[in-house]
């Protein structure tokens, strides 16, 4: 909490202290010590243009907390705390569900700059690991993504030990081309899922005796992947639209259990969904050689493999109506 400092005389009007000889200087340390942010705690303040009012969510990868919290933008800004004790790295989720990095230390003031039309070109600044991987965001905005990622691996190659490389290589060993071993034209195995715990649901789920007469859609997704809401929005439509020939199971490969939590509520899913916090090592994506999320299969009631890829419209949209007509 942040507090504005007002001294006020008997009459209830401030003392001119700066025109006082001998108080001007000791006034003005007092309020530069007060602006200064304590060693055990950062601070994270955001200036935007076209973003005047909105509610964004802050967590970490790196547990530097154990929920996740809510900032709050008014008037385009925001100044947001929290006790901080070592390096962490922040993820700041915007309305539009795409995300801001943020890497912090204890006693920092980190900076965020931008345009609510333009999310992708936020400036950060406040330390040399934000600085560089904003500069390194900006000169790649407009490319490939084949193109970003031959670029992230030169410059993990560089730059190994730094704290933005470190998150280039995470970003590097998740998004892998391979995308599964599950091919149209073939067959889902007998999946079985058992309770998570997480989903409100604690019965076990087979996918054998789950509506024999209905197409399955079997989405793998994560909150740390700003595509998967994308894909969670069309299945909910077509849920709705398709209620009687079409199920859905859900799968994510979260391991922040507060986040999962989040954004299960945030894209309203009222479908099949499972949780097991365990990544790549979850035994499904490891049965079904899952590579990357999204990832979404469409199979027909026979559990033959219809359609199978990473964008709805392209890769599923073509092929859902031939199976719920």
């Amino acid at each position: 909490m942040h507090h504005r400092l007002q001294i006020l005389s008997n009459n209830n009007r401030p003392y001119p202290l700066l025109q006082r000889r001998g108080w001007g200087l000791g006034f003005i340390s007092l309020l530069l010590l007060l602006s200064c942010t304590p060693s055990d705690e950062v601070r994270i303040s955001g200036k935007f243009e076209n973003l005047m009012q909105a509610d964004l969510y802050i967590y970490s990868s790196t547990d530097a907390l154990e929920d996740v919290d809510t900032i709050y933008v008014r008037e385009g800004q925001f100044d947001w705390s929290s006790e901080l004790n070592s390096e962490a790295v922040f993820h700041i989720v915007f309305p539009n569900m795409s995300e801001q990095v943020v890497f912090a230390n204890p006693g920092e003031h980190i900076k965020l700059k931008g345009d609510g039309n333009q999310l992708k070109a936020i400036e950060v600044k406040g330390n040399e690991a934000n600085e560089n991987y904003t500069k390194f965001r900006l000169e790649h905005l407009s490319a490939s993504k084949d193109t970003i990622m031959a670029h992230m691996r030169a410059y993990v190659k560089a730059h190994r030990e730094s704290s933005e490389g470190i998150y280039m290589q995470r970003l590097i060993t998740l998004n892998n081309t391979y995308v599964s071993s599950v091919r149209k034209g073939g067959k889902l195995p007998d999946i079985i899922l058992p309770p998570d715990g997480l989903s409100g649901k604690e019965d076990t789920f087979k996918l054998a005796e789950a509506g024999n007469e209905k197409a399955t859609l079997l989405v793998f997704w994560a909150g740390w992947k700003s595509d998967s809401h994308g894909t969670n929005y069309h299945v909910k439509q077509n849920l709705k639209e398709h209620q009687k020939e079409l199920q859905a199971v859900s799968i994510s490969l979260d391991t922040d259990t507060t986040l999962y939590r989040l954004m299960y509520r945030q894209d309203s899913i009222t479908w099949t969904s499972r949780c097991y916090c365990m990544s790549w090592e979850t035994p499904i994506v490891q049965q079904l050689g899952i590579r990357t999320v999204p990832l979404i299969i469409l199979a027909d009631k026979n559990r033959k493999v219809i359609a199978t890829g990473t964008n709805w419209d392209r890769d599923i949209k073509p092929e859902i109506i031939k199976v719920v007509r």
